[in-house]
């Protein structure tokens, strides 16, 4: 029990700061390119404890209207009904279920939910801090990447043109987060 206890005490909580953190994506276009991506808004919290991995946490909250490829057309396709249909679907979730550490890299799995679908997916990742920054808040930075299967979340547009998919079914999705308290 007293260490259960001590154990609460030791998690700590910090706010992701979106001026210092990126969600961002990349999709194979035409199997010949990249296209890439990033969500210019979100939010969320990281439960953090330093000497217990097993007890932390993570959660965001993305607003997919904030899609950004630089490219004002594609952005509103994909905002739609073909891809991500923001007017049914407002919010993409992301809320760790685990987080392991192994030879100086951790796994953070948790449930990804995308136009309501809700999938398990691991993210491959690097947590360091907490350090203090220059305002003398403590500051915490998890980076790593992971790989979806866009048509596990109901994402099926399946264009094709001469034999060559428009778009690939996996999209890598990096995130770099700095979250301070």
């Amino acid at each position: 029990m007293a260490n259960s206890h001590k154990s609460i005490l030791a998690i700590e909580t910090y706010r992701i700061d979106p001026v210092h953190s990126t969600i961002s994506f990349k999709v194979k276009h035409m199997m010949i390119n990249h296209s890439l991506g990033r969500f210019n808004q979100f939010d969320g919290q990281v439960h953090f404890d330093p000497h217990d991995l097993s007890d932390s946490s993570i959660q965001m909250i993305i607003q997919p209207e904030s899609i950004d490829t630089h490219n004002k057309e594609r952005d509103e396709h994909l905002k739609g009904f073909d891809f991500l249909n923001i007017s049914q679907f407002p919010i993409i979730t992301f809320n760790s279920t685990s987080i392991t550490k192994l030879l100086g890299r951790c796994t953070i799995v948790g449930d990804l939910t995308i136009k309501g679908i809700t999938k398990s997916v691991s993210l491959h990742a690097h947590i360091e801090g907490p350090v203090k920054n220059h305002n003398g808040e403590h500051v915490v930075g998890i980076t790593g990447e992971m790989v979806i299967n866009r048509k596990d979340f109901g994402i099926s547009f399946d264009k094709v043109i001469e034999g060559r998919p428009m778009v690939d079914d996996s999209v890598k999705i990096d995130i770099n987060i700095e979250a301070k308290r």
